[in-house]
Formats: structure tokens, sequence, C-alpha cells
């Protein structure tokens, strides 16, 4: 995070961003629970079903452009500092003695193997975790709250079946980097 100081206003502008694109899928299901709720009454109002028809329309302009948003800022500041690091990191392999590079572990193709594949993750944990918990964070708050204002009995069951939910995505996230790894 050192790096990242001179892009702190992109990631700031992209954290923002991500919660408010974290806010849309909660907004959405309210407004869909309207919808549901008005199509079950057999007197429909033409004036409520427009409003809900605006309401969905804002809703997924304001999530297309925040995820453009977010993404693009998350994306920026990891390039930028992608190339920082892969500058510093070939501006002291030139400085080391040749005998570093006579050992057979240190061959040219490992080491740019090492440079791609370590800057790789840098950008990955940038531009992907960063983002997504920020959006994961903003999403959860935001349904918690209205589940805890419309039915705060459901949301403590809701709240008590999580560490099951915690484990099974634990196992699948086993599952797929051993195939990642397999893979690879």
């Amino acid at each position: 995070m050192a790096y990242e100081k001179s892009n702190c206003f992109l990631l700031i502008i992209g954290l923002i961003a991500a919660l408010g694109a974290g806010l849309v899928f909660p907004l959405f299901n309210f407004i869909f629970s309207g919808i549901l709720e008005m199509m079950m009454n057999p007197l429909l109002n033409d004036s409520e079903l427009n409003a809900y028809c605006l309401y969905m329309a804002i809703i997924a302009f304001s999530a297309g452009l925040l995820i453009f948003i977010y993404s693009l800022c998350f994306g920026i500041a990891s390039d930028k500092l992608v190339y920082r690091i892969r500058i510093t990191m070939f501006k002291k392999l030139m400085k080391l003695p040749v005998s570093y590079y006579d050992r057979p572990e240190n061959t040219a193709g490992g080491i740019n193997s090492k440079l791609a594949t370590d800057a790789y993750q840098i950008r990955n944990m940038v531009s992907g975790i960063l983002g997504v918990m920020s959006l994961n964070i903003a999403t959860i708050s935001a349904s918690l709250a209205f589940g805890l204002y419309y039915s705060w009995k459901v949301t403590l069951i809701s709240l008590a079946l999580s560490p099951l939910i915690v484990v099974v995505g634990s196992i699948n996230m086993k599952v797929i980097m051993r195939f990642t790894t397999k893979s690879q």
C-alpha cells in the first residue's frame, strides 16, 4: 500500500463507486418486492407501475455507471502499481552480481516468469480483491439494514445460517484452488 499513495484519489473514487454499486442489489430487491406486491393487487395503478419502471431504469443505469467507474479506477490504479513494481524490480535485478544469474534457478525465463506472476498477483489484489470486498461489504450492510427493518426475526435466522454458508464457500474455494493448481 506504500506504493499506492500516489493513486490514493483513484482508490477513494473507486471505493465510493464500489460501495454505491453494492447498494444496487438490495435496492433492486426492494423495488422488485414492491412490483410483486402491486401485481398481486387486482386493481392496477398505472402511475405506480410507471414509477416502479422509472426506479428500475434508474437502478440499472446507476449500476452500470458505478460498476464501470469502480472497475476503471481500480484497474488504472493497479496497472500503475504493477508498472512501478516491475520497473523497481528490473532496476534491482540489473544491479545484482553476475554470479546470481549463473545459478540454475535464476535463468532468464524463470526470472521473467517470476516478474510477470508476482506483478499479476499484486494487480489482482488491488483491482480484484479490494474492489469486490468493498462491494460485498456494502451489499451485506444494506441487506442487513433492510432485513432488520422489515423482519428482524427472518434476518436473525439468516445470520444464524451464515456460518454454514461460510463453510460451504471455503470448501468451494479449496476445490477451485485444487483444480487451478492442477491446471497450472
